[in-house]
């Protein structure tokens, strides 16, 4: 059996500070920005399709009851493409999924998915607007989250995609280091 020897590159400081410093550099507003872009992508993809974040499962089925409302207000109302009176997918309207976006900070290395606090156009009615006329998209998503439902996160396929983003980054920049 050959000689064996464990080298610690944790310890070396300069091995360490040049990782780090690369993984600044990779971590650049760019980056972090084309791996918010995609997280808000496959967020708003999942809600299309009716699906919550996380944990894979769909989103609640509407009742009866509710489907009825939704077909009669849908006369009143620009619905949104993936809107359909049976499918419980959030996008009525699809204001509250256009309002997901996200902000990066990479002096802190950080990106925020989250709902833009925008103002809603309330839904119509024969009559006029029904509902809340001050609700916002922010407000109307604390509302569905509260209850459970969560349709902003960080999903497997969200995280294999920035992985890949950031690879991509971390080797063109190795390759200015050879």
């Amino acid at each position: 059996m050959a000689n064996s020897v464990k080298v610690s590159m944790i310890g070396d400081k300069k091995f360490t500070a040049n990782v780090v410093k690369v993984l600044r550099r990779a971590l650049d507003k760019p980056t972090l920005d084309a791996c918010g872009e995609e997280i808000v992508k496959l967020n708003q993809q999942a809600v299309r399709r009716g699906e919550a974040i996380g944990n894979s499962s769909k989103l609640p089925s509407n009742s009866d009851a509710w489907v009825k409302r939704r077909k009669f207000l849908s006369q009143f109302n620009n619905t949104g493409e993936a809107y359909g009176p049976k499918k419980s997918n959030l996008t009525f309207t699809g204001q509250l999924i256009r309002a997901i976006t996200h902000k990066s900070n990479s002096g802190k290395m950080e990106l925020e998915i989250f709902i833009k606090s925008s103002k809603r156009e309330p839904y119509k009615g024969p009559k006029g607007p029904i509902g809340n006329r001050n609700l916002s998209n922010q407000k109307l998503g604390e509302y569905i989250a509260d209850k459970g439902i969560i349709f902003v996160g960080l999903t497997l396929q969200a995280k294999v995609r920035c992985n890949e983003i950031i690879k991509r980054r971390v080797r063109s920049l190795m390759r200015l280091f050879k």
